[in-house]
């Protein structure tokens, strides 16, 4: 067990737990969905961050919007987010955190970081008229050369954004774009960086 293992395990064993339940809705892309290998296999990062609830004895309500390929700038993500601020109001209930994370494929088709910022602010924005607080997760790394600068620009603006109902996440720093943790390509991830990411982002709702 290495030594991120062993500091999870002991807030979960020493933490002291506020609440007993959360409703969480994840929205974003194919590394949302958990995509692993063309067509075959997901493992979203919901399944190892339900389990980490589950151990801090956290009753989780958590719900996976995501869509492979989709952008944020074309009204894709809006649409589904909307769609599920809706059905969770036709029950009765409503959202505690929303979890954001979009932009790689707007990265790949060439958008400028202003222009896909905008519309993650956007969303973000929505969120919070619901209700909801936003992490807000910065863009992984996906091995480009090309595209690179408008990520990085677009995680400064993440980093920097200011706003009591939006806490940005730089996620990108924390997951290496190693074998362990990416797919071939340094797109995707595998199961274990799924899992890593679930770990990640858990450790944020108990800070």
């Amino acid at each position: 067990m290495n030594s991120f293992k062993y500091i999870l395990l002991f807030i979960l064993l020493n933490v002291a737990i506020v609440v007993s339940q959360v409703s969480i809705l994840l929205l974003g892309d194919s590394l949302t969905v958990g995509y692993t290998q063309r067509n075959q296999t997901y493992h979203p990062y919901a399944i190892q961050l339900k389990k980490d609830f589950e151990k801090a004895s956290i009753q989780a309500d958590i719900v996976v919007n995501g869509q492979s390929g989709d952008r944020v700038v074309d009204g894709r993500f809006e649409r589904r987010l909307r769609e599920s601020l809706k059905q969770q109001a036709a029950k009765g209930k409503s959202f505690d955190w929303v979890v954001i994370l979009g932009g790689t494929n707007d990265c790949f088709n060439r958008y400028k970081s202003d222009k896909i910022f905008a519309a993650l602010k956007n969303l973000y924005l929505i969120c919070e008229s619901s209700g909801a607080n936003v992490l807000a997760l910065t863009i992984l790394d996906f091995n480009n050369d090309e595209h690179e600068p408008t990520r990085l620009q677009i995680n400064d603006l993440i980093r920097n954004y200011t706003d009591p109902k939006v806490t940005p996440f730089d996620i990108a720093s924390k997951i290496p774009n190693n074998s362990t943790y990416y797919q071939p390509g340094g797109i995707h991830l595998t199961p274990y960086g799924y899992d890593t990411m679930g770990d990640l982002i858990f450790l944020t709702f108990l800070v």
